[in-house]
């Protein structure tokens, strides 16, 4: 069973803002607590939905102790519900993310890799590009990421605004892995239509306005209508249906099955990438992203 677990969207106010007083009463009233179910249509799993009542800013007010007394209490809420594995709404992952370690906790890192390189795979498959052009900087998961893409005829360029950062690493893909990947500094007015834009950095949106016809794939935390039926469901829970909270949610019906993946562990290989998409396609997962049929994305 899982839990999606977040806080407030706004700052509470009140005696919140009186920070000697919030941190005696804040373990009283402001515990987390189960305040409603999630049904997504998957598996006729039962999902919960738990909330700390508190906004970003009231529980950094809080003092170390204070947080990890709540803490405490997620602890055995989620051992009386079942011991519960435990999604995190991805705006609220610094706060509440590698704090509770008896539980699993899925923060959606995994699922947006995955769901990009099926995105990627499906529209290079049927659409002409020129070039796959991937707006990152040197990140672990970045060679996994193009030692999976390899393999297909489509030149890759990584842009940056600081390309030499990214030197050595193509560099050592070219020697290492036989990847011939080139880098360069961001240049969107040099976009073309024939091009596909991809990145998990919300700053590249902007970007696309100056070549708006240009190909893309934008999977920040804000990022909706990548799969409507998903998203009306959680709204009918009263969740946002962006991607802060669909993803952690199918990154547990992503790995479920093999729990022994680590939730953090680095993709860097491509037999690890197709694995995983193979796991997806089983169980019917992409479809919901991908069949037009369905409300999908593409």
């Amino acid at each position: 069973m899982l839990a999606l677990v977040d806080m407030l969207a706004y700052a509470r106010g009140g005696m919140a803002k009186n920070s000697r007083w919030f941190n005696y009463l804040a373990p009283f009233f402001y515990g987390p607590r189960i305040v409603g179910n999630i049904d997504l249509g998957i598996e006729d799993e039962s999902l919960s939905h738990i909330q700390l009542p508190l906004g970003k800013e009231n529980w950094r007010s809080l003092n170390p102790q204070t947080q990890n007394g709540l803490l405490n209490q997620l602890a055995v809420l989620c051992a009386q519900s079942g011991g519960l594995c435990l999604a995190v709404d991805r705006r609220f992952r610094q706060e509440l993310q590698g704090k509770t370690e008896e539980q699993f906790v899925f923060s959606g890192d995994i699922f947006r890799l995955i769901l990009m390189a099926v995105l990627v795979e499906r529209s290079l498959r049927e659409h002409e590009v020129r070039r796959l052009i991937f707006i990152t900087e040197p990140e672990p998961e970045l060679e996994g990421f193009l030692d999976y893409f390899n393999r297909m005829d489509t030149p890759i360029m990584l842009q940056s605004l600081h390309p030499s950062k990214l030197e050595p690493f193509c560099w050592r893909m070219l020697h290492e892995k036989g990847a011939a990947v080139s880098c360069g500094a961001l240049h969107p007015q040099e976009w073309r239509t024939d091009d596909l834009v991809i990145s998990f950095y919300p700053g590249v949106k902007k970007m696309l306005q100056v070549s708006p016809k240009t190909a893309h794939f934008i999977l920040d935390d804000a990022s909706a209508g990548l799969a409507p039926e998903l998203e009306y469901r959680a709204a009918c829970a009263g969740l946002d249906g962006n991607f802060a909270v669909i993803a952690p949610l199918m990154e547990y019906y992503l790995l479920k099955d093999q729990m022994q993946v680590p939730q953090k562990k680095v993709l860097t290989d491509a037999k690890e990438w197709e694995k995983l998409i193979g796991c997806g396609e089983k169980s019917g997962l992409w479809s919901t992203f991908l069949d037009k049929g369905k409300d999908g994305f593409i």
